[in-house]
């Protein structure tokens, strides 16, 4: 099961950059949403934040290794291990808006549903289909630099 994996603006500038920045890499999402018990090694999370710019970016595809229980729980009790060898990270400073693409996501936008309202709560975590994540691959592929490791 591949995830998108939303992360807020605060937690990524005060926390999540230090663990995201290459050469200090240590891997992992913690969350409250159950949904972090279905992936199975091997399978892939996009994490996501938005910048202060306001555009929302890719940080990294990373590759599930270890599927476990957060050992602080101040994020929630579930918790996602990250393959250093098989993530990749993505230079956030020079990334188009990702919001287009999120909106034609399964779960995207809806005049119902206004895409602010895209990740609160739990849907900070969102299931991928085949579809979805064909389309995060090919938008990675032509619009995102990655970066050295």
């Amino acid at each position: 099961m591949n995830l998108l994996f939303y992360i807020k603006q605060d937690v990524f500038w005060n926390e999540a950059n230090d663990r995201f920045s290459p050469g200090g890499l240590d891997l992992w999402v913690e969350s409250s949403s159950p949904l972090l018990e279905e992936p199975q090694r091997g399978d892939w999370i996009w994490v996501t934040t938005h910048v202060p710019s306001g555009y929302y970016v890719v940080v990294s595809k990373m590759r599930v290794l270890k599927v476990g229980a957060a050992s602080s729980n101040q994020y929630g009790p579930y918790r996602l291990l990250g393959d250093e060898d098989g993530t990749v990270l993505y230079d956030i400073s020079s990334q188009p808006d990702l919001q287009e693409v999120i909106a034609e996501l399964s779960f995207g936008s809806t005049p119902v549903r206004p895409f602010q309202m895209t990740f609160m709560g739990l849907n900070h975590v969102r299931r991928l289909n085949t579809t979805d994540h064909a389309k995060l691959e090919a938008w990675a592929t032509q619009q995102l630099t990655e970066l050295p490791r």
